[in-house]
């Protein structure tokens, strides 16, 4: 995209890349709310969701229970972007505080 852009006639320097961070527990944190929400819709519980998914099996799946579940599956040295390549000439922006809107104005 940014090579079209210059190709296009924008100049390097006004092309500025931002890419979003966020904490992985912060994330896996907003998917559990999500997911039970969404599970909730349709009228299966939390457990339900996660069987196949976590392989999970036991008593209630709590918040804290789901991040660490989430978390095993992840390979040693892993990260849940797995596949997401950096982008090294971007800013990075940390949007796990969800409060971005206010810096980037």
């Amino acid at each position: 995209m940014i090579q079209y852009c210059i190709h296009t006639g924008v100049p390097r320097d006004h092309i500025t890349v931002i890419e979003l961070t966020i904490d992985p527990i912060v994330k896996i944190r907003g998917w559990y709310h999500r997911s039970k929400r969404q599970a909730e819709q349709n009228g299966i519980t939390m457990e339900e969701t996660c069987k196949g998914y976590l392989k999970w099996e036991g008593d209630e799946l709590t918040e804290d229970k789901f991040v660490k579940a989430v978390m095993a599956t992840i390979p040693e040295g892993g990260t849940l972007d797995a596949g997401y390549e950096d982008c090294p000439i971007a800013k990075k922006v940390d949007v796990s505080g969800r409060d971005i809107v206010s810096y980037l104005m």
